[in-house]
């Protein structure tokens, strides 16, 4: 008896990913209609992953549904951007503040050292998760269980835009030394240096983000499709 092809595990996701990257790559440009029907036939999978893929890209701010044209995507605009790291600055701001002034909380943090105290090699989304892990562990760690689903929050809609962090070149490299400082700081109890150094981290990440979107923008605005 011929052996049954293994099942596809997480359709919705796997259309999601792909989606998203051709967003993000400008394969589709601002105002491409995504027409569920199309999709379904390309992905050969029912409506039901669509959907969720479709869903997620929304809860992202990658596409938006209008009234009578159904699903498009959306432009990426760089105030949106500037205003979800502003909320996460503020937020980290005081879970650094925090962290330095509770010499009880260093333990919890040797394990977000280690992550970070040799670079090695990984792709831009595995350094992004990892980056999330770090912030979102300092906010863990301060004891503040509504700051933390704030924080979440605002992390899973940069969820998308993170990596574009991590391509630029060498940035793992400065990444790794700016969440050093951070825990130094933290472990000196000096809240200011912590709070300084925290800002600088965000503040870094935040320039390289909207640098990469600002050319995916100024490319699609020369009707130009960036490389790769």
């Amino acid at each position: 008896m011929a052996q049954r092809a293994p099942k596809r595990k997480n359709l919705g996701h796997e259309v999601f990913e792909t989606l998203k990257l051709r967003i993000l790559n400008w394969e589709y440009p601002p105002g491409r209609r995504l027409i569920e029907e199309e999709l379904c036939q390309e992905f050969g999978v029912s409506r039901s992953p669509v959907r969720e893929a479709l869903g997620r890209l929304a809860a992202y701010g990658l596409v938006e549904y209008e009234p009578h044209k159904g699903c498009q995507v959306k432009q990426l605009e760089l105030r949106t951007i500037k205003d979800l790291y502003q909320v996460r600055l503020a937020l980290e701001l005081w879970v650094a503040e925090r962290l330095a002034q509770d010499p009880d909380v260093l333990p919890a943090l040797a394990r977000l050292r280690a992550d970070w105290t040799a670079p090695r090699h990984r792709s831009v989304e595995q350094w992004a998760e990892l980056d999330r892990q770090f912030h979102e562990g300092l906010a863990r760690a301060a004891g503040n269980a509504v700051l933390v689903s704030q924080l979440e929050a605002v992390n899973e809609r940069l969820t998308v835009l993170r990596p574009f962090d991590f391509s630029v070149e060498e940035r793992a490299v400065s990444t790794c030394a700016q969440h050093l400082d951070v825990l130094d700081r933290i472990a000196a109890g000096d809240p200011e240096g912590a709070r300084r150094a925290i800002r600088v981290n965000i503040e870094d990440s935040l320039g390289n983000v909207e640098r990469v979107v600002g050319e995916f923008l100024a490319k699609a605005y020369l009707g130009v499709k960036p490389a790769g």
